[in-house]
Protein backbone atom coordinates (compact mmCIF):
# COMPACT_ATOMS: atom_id res chain seq x y z
CA UNK A 1 0.00 0.00 0.00
CA UNK A 2 1.33 3.41 -1.03
CA UNK A 3 0.93 6.30 1.23
CA UNK A 4 -0.50 8.08 -1.63
CA UNK A 5 -3.21 5.33 -2.20
CA UNK A 6 -6.84 6.87 -1.74
CA UNK A 7 -10.35 4.55 -1.80
CA UNK A 8 -12.23 4.29 -4.67
CA UNK A 9 -15.58 3.11 -5.13
CA UNK A 10 -16.19 -0.33 -7.51
CA UNK A 11 -19.60 -1.00 -6.61
CA UNK A 12 -22.55 0.49 -5.04
CA UNK A 13 -25.90 -1.53 -3.53
CA UNK A 14 -29.40 -0.67 -2.40
CA UNK A 15 -28.53 -2.56 0.54
CA UNK A 16 -25.93 -3.62 2.62
CA UNK A 17 -26.72 -7.03 2.78
CA UNK A 18 -26.12 -7.04 -1.26
CA UNK A 19 -23.02 -6.19 -1.23
CA UNK A 20 -21.63 -8.59 1.71
CA UNK A 21 -21.22 -11.47 -0.89
CA UNK A 22 -19.02 -8.53 -2.92
CA UNK A 23 -17.21 -7.67 0.37
CA UNK A 24 -16.48 -11.55 1.18
CA UNK A 25 -15.33 -11.92 -2.36
CA UNK A 26 -12.69 -9.38 -2.36
CA UNK A 27 -11.58 -10.04 1.37
CA UNK A 28 -10.79 -14.19 0.07
CA UNK A 29 -8.28 -12.74 -2.14
CA UNK A 30 -6.43 -10.51 0.73
CA UNK A 31 -8.29 -7.05 -1.15
CA UNK A 32 -8.45 -4.76 1.60
CA UNK A 33 -12.41 -2.84 1.49
CA UNK A 34 -14.66 -1.18 3.34
CA UNK A 35 -18.25 -0.72 3.08
CA UNK A 36 -19.30 2.61 3.14
CA UNK A 37 -22.74 4.39 4.00
CA UNK A 38 -23.42 0.91 5.67
CA UNK A 39 -25.64 2.07 8.51
CA UNK A 40 -27.14 5.44 6.99
CA UNK A 41 -28.39 3.65 4.35
CA UNK A 42 -30.36 1.57 6.70
CA UNK A 43 -31.39 4.20 8.91
CA UNK A 44 -32.55 6.03 6.23
CA UNK A 45 -34.08 3.75 3.91
CA UNK A 46 -37.25 5.45 2.99
CA UNK A 47 -36.68 8.93 4.33
CA UNK A 48 -33.94 9.78 2.40
CA UNK A 49 -31.78 8.43 -0.27
CA UNK A 50 -27.87 8.49 0.88
CA UNK A 51 -27.01 6.55 -2.84
CA UNK A 52 -26.96 2.96 -1.54
CA UNK A 53 -24.02 0.91 0.22
CA UNK A 54 -20.64 1.65 -1.34
CA UNK A 55 -17.78 -0.87 -1.84
CA UNK A 56 -14.28 0.86 -1.81
CA UNK A 57 -11.16 -0.45 -1.98
CA UNK A 58 -7.40 0.69 -2.75
CA UNK A 59 -6.72 2.55 -5.85
CA UNK A 60 -4.20 0.32 -6.90
CA UNK A 61 -6.44 -2.60 -6.21
CA UNK A 62 -8.93 -1.37 -8.36
CA UNK A 63 -7.65 -3.63 -11.58
CA UNK A 64 -7.97 -6.87 -9.63
CA UNK A 65 -10.51 -6.18 -7.57
CA UNK A 66 -12.89 -5.05 -11.08
CA UNK A 67 -11.53 -8.73 -12.25
CA UNK A 68 -12.66 -10.83 -9.00
CA UNK A 69 -15.97 -9.01 -9.34
CA UNK A 70 -16.88 -9.83 -12.76
CA UNK A 71 -15.42 -13.28 -12.68
CA UNK A 72 -17.92 -13.43 -9.78
CA UNK A 73 -20.82 -11.42 -11.56
CA UNK A 74 -20.65 -14.00 -14.67
CA UNK A 75 -20.94 -16.52 -12.57
CA UNK A 76 -23.82 -15.77 -10.86
CA UNK A 77 -25.86 -14.88 -14.03
CA UNK A 78 -24.65 -18.18 -15.51
CA UNK A 79 -26.02 -20.17 -12.46
CA UNK A 80 -28.87 -18.11 -12.54
CA UNK A 81 -30.07 -19.38 -16.41
CA UNK A 82 -30.05 -23.21 -15.13
CA UNK A 83 -32.34 -22.32 -11.90
CA UNK A 84 -35.46 -21.85 -14.17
Amino acid sequence: MDDTDKMVEIARFQYPAEAQTLIALLRSEDIECYLRNEYSSQLMAGYIDVGGARVEVLESDVPRALEVGTTFLRRMKNQSRYRS
